[in-house]
């Protein structure tokens, strides 16, 4: 994810058109649209309805086994 976030934003034509894949940035795309800027997320959803149209899909969440959790201090 973050080949495609440094590609959105920084990346040159031909770094597009050779490193993004559409599938793999429409399935992406609700967690990629907040790990951007907010100009970034404007220009590719202005130019692609159809990542507008996931913008109210939540974020995928990760791995449960990388979730970090916070137990406290154990009881006594």
């Amino acid at each position: 994810m973050s080949l495609f976030r440094t590609v959105l934003a920084e990346g040159m034509r031909k770094d597009l058109c050779a490193l993004l894949n559409r599938d793999i940035l429409l399935r992406l795309w609700p967690t990629l649209r907040i790990l951007v800027s907010t100009t970034v997320r404007g220009v590719w959803e202005d130019r692609f309805p159809q990542l507008r149209a996931l913008a109210d899909v939540p974020p995928a969440q990760p791995p449960a086994w990388r979730r970090r959790t916070h137990h406290g201090p154990a009881a006594a």
